[in-house]
């Protein structure tokens, strides 16, 4: 069975998140991490009062629009995290040159206004091999891992050059964006390549600082160009033994198409589903492994032109509370984030049909739909 059309994602956060700085900041200086910025007039409301946050569950956003008054606004509904992906190739483009000007910027703006970033290390620069290769350079891509580490986790060097900046260091990072689709791994899913580069890019990161803790990329089943599926969770097991001696949680992204998150089918059709994380805790669970579970992708699209594969606005709102709900209820002990995907429609989603762009739970315009109200109200 193929998956449902979804995501053309990678690097979609960087590009955002660069356009949005680009327009709203300032540069004061080489490598001045709290720029003067603008408000974009199309901002979102700001809510008040000040949002409660919910104890032991995290709420997160994908793509947010780096800018005073999106972070302001997100901090507004009581979301606290965002997810960015630090890119290798943007970072060191040519080997041994490194620029880390755009990620000082979007990461100090982002602790001036009270939001912690997840990084999600993606990627391979040309130098060292092809995009999306969990083969080309493992050892290399440890080495990134470590000093993106040392610069915007614990005590990194970030902080330590600029101590006024608000302390929101990384603790958390995700390595690897779902290799287990073809599309993010250069000749298919390889769990026990990956397994293999996640340990080295872990053993490399708890170097830089002991204090850091690091999610592995998993679902039921890895899934090929033509909608084959492997074993995903025993094969990373497979290859590396020991492998939960590395990880400290577990990146899921559980979309299910136009489907809601209570839906339940039984046999293969749940590889599709937003409850198939059930199985895939349990998955881990016969290997030995307890960890937490961090939701850092999970969406439904409202795209206008494609009613077959995307929602209303209002059922995304339902949606997105169904997901609240049952993970306050239901899965409490083990799923301790939700990153919802996505912040904002893309300013240039002018085709009715291109699922993509549509995820937002803001609109291009900056009105917000309804589930953003469904979320603001998850916190009071």
């Amino acid at each position: 069975m193929r998956p449902p059309a979804r995501l053309r994602r990678g690097g979609l956060a960087t590009v955002v998140a660069s356009a949005a700085v680009a327009a709203a900041v300032l540069v004061s200086g080489c490598g001045d991490p709290t720029p003067q910025v603008t408000r974009s007039p199309n901002c979102p409301p700001i809510s008040k009062p000040a949002p409660h946050v919910r104890p032991g569950l995290t709420l997160g956003l994908n793509s947010v629009w780096n800018n005073a008054c999106n972070l302001d606004a997100i901090r507004s509904v009581g979301v606290t995290m965002e997810r960015v992906e630090i890119a290798w190739p943007q970072v060191e483009p040519k080997r041994g040159r490194f620029n880390w000007r755009h990620y000082d910027h979007l990461i100090g703006l982002a602790a001036k206004h009270g939001v912690t970033v997840l990084p999600l290390v993606m990627g391979v620069p040309g130098w060292a091999g092809s995009l999306h290769s969990v083969t080309a350079d493992p050892r290399g891509f440890a080495a990134f891992t470590a000093l993106v580490v040392r610069r915007y986790g614990p005590d990194g060097s970030l902080w330590r050059a600029h101590p006024r900046l608000p302390y929101h260091p990384a603790v958390w990072f995700e390595i690897w964006n779902e290799p287990y689709l073809a599309q993010f791994s250069d000749g298919g899913p390889q769990p026990g390549a990956y397994a293999r580069l996640f340990k080295l890019a872990a053993t490399a990161g708890r170097k830089a600082s002991p204090q850091a803790r690091f999610l592995i990329a998993a679902d039921t089943s890895g899934l090929t160009a033509t909608g084959n599926q492997a074993p995903w969770v025993e094969a990373m097991y497979a290859a590396v033994p020991d492998l939960g001696s590395y990880f400290d949680g577990v990146a899921v992204h559980p979309y299910a198409g136009p489907q809601g998150p209570l839906f339940f089918a039984a046999g293969s059709a749940r590889r599709f589903e937003f409850r198939r994380i059930e199985a895939l805790h349990s998955l881990f669970l016969a290997q030995g492994s307890a960890k937490p579970f961090w939701i850092t992708e999970v969406g439904w699209s409202t795209c206008p032109g494609s009613p077959s594969d995307c929602v209303t606005e209002g059922q995304q709102a339902t949606y997105v509370r169904q997901v609240l709900d049952k993970v306050r209820r239901n899965y409490s002990s083990w799923v301790k984030a939700i990153f919802f995907y996505n912040y904002r429609d893309s300013p240039s989603s002018t085709d009715p049909g291109d699922k993509e762009q549509w995820f937002g739970l803001i609109r291009r315009d900056g009105s917000t739909k309804p589930a953003w109200t469904v979320l603001r109200a998850f916190t009071r």
